[in-house]
């Protein structure tokens, strides 16, 4: 993957929600494929999604709200998935 427009970084991107240097998102999100291969796109999507619901449930200033390339590298997609 080079091209940070794939179908599967821009779920990603468009459920995240905080829009910061895509470029950079998206070198992190590679990489986080790479380290979990148990890990899809289409986990990566949905967790963003989840953080995006949490951060409006808990009225997160944006401020607070991990970049997309920290949240990445961070592996703080993880905690959406305890339980499974």
């Amino acid at each position: 993957m080079s091209d940070w427009k794939t179908p599967g970084f821009k779920a990603f991107y468009a459920n995240y929600p905080r829009k910061k240097d895509p470029r950079t998102a998206f070198r992190a999100y590679v990489a986080a494929l790479k380290r979990c291969p148990d890990l899809t796109e289409d986990d990566l999507a949905w967790a963003a999604g989840q953080y995006s619901e949490q951060c409006k449930r808990e009225s997160k200033e944006e401020r607070y709200i991990k970049y997309p390339a920290t949240w990445l590298n961070a592996e703080s997609f993880d905690e959406f998935f305890k339980g499974d």
